[in-house]
């Protein structure tokens, strides 16, 4: 299974079922044109962990992987490390909740389709369930939105 995390919105933008046990240097640039396809952008970088096997470019998207370089030396360049390394390291925690909250932990369908149903039924469910928590946090604050238009939680919400 390999997975395609919105940057900023945490929203999965594409996953795939595999037949075979490939490597991710195998898996990444499928999901990568199928993230593509459904934003209609494609992703400018992937970030892989340690164990990825591959190039280092796929089509346009370059591929970080953490290396076990010297930090930068500048404050901004460190913060930029950081950040990467959380982003990087917040994919394992998501499929470990879609294989416990969204039983992606066994298939219930029969097969190599079932497979793939499985795997995009619980992406789904996942998005939906992340959805629904940001409207209820809008449906929440609405009526103190309404009241004081110009307070912080109402320009959290403003687009």
């Amino acid at each position: 299974m390999a997975l395609v995390v919105g940057a900023h919105s945490g929203i999965i933008t594409a996953a795939g079922s595999f037949e075979e046990n490939l490597c991710d240097g195998r898996t990444l640039p499928t999901v990568l044109d199928q993230a593509g396809a459904n934003t209609g952008r494609r992703p400018e970088v992937a970030l892989v962990d340690r164990g990825f096997r591959g190039p280092r470019q796929a089509g346009k998207t370059a591929i970080v992987m953490p290396q076990a370089e010297p930090w930068p030396a500048d404050k901004a360049g460190r913060q930029r490390r950081r950040r990467q390394n959380a982003r990087r390291v917040s994919i394992e925690p998501r499929i470990g909740h879609l294989k416990s909250d969204f039983r992606l932990g066994r298939n219930f369908l029969h097969g190599v389709p079932g497979d793939a149903i499985n795997v995009l039924l619980a992406c789904a469910a996942s998005n939906l369930r992340k959805w629904l928590r940001l409207l209820t946090a809008f449906l929440r604050a609405l009526p103190h939105l309404l009241v004081f238009p110009r307070s912080p939680a109402a320009l959290r919400f403003a687009c």
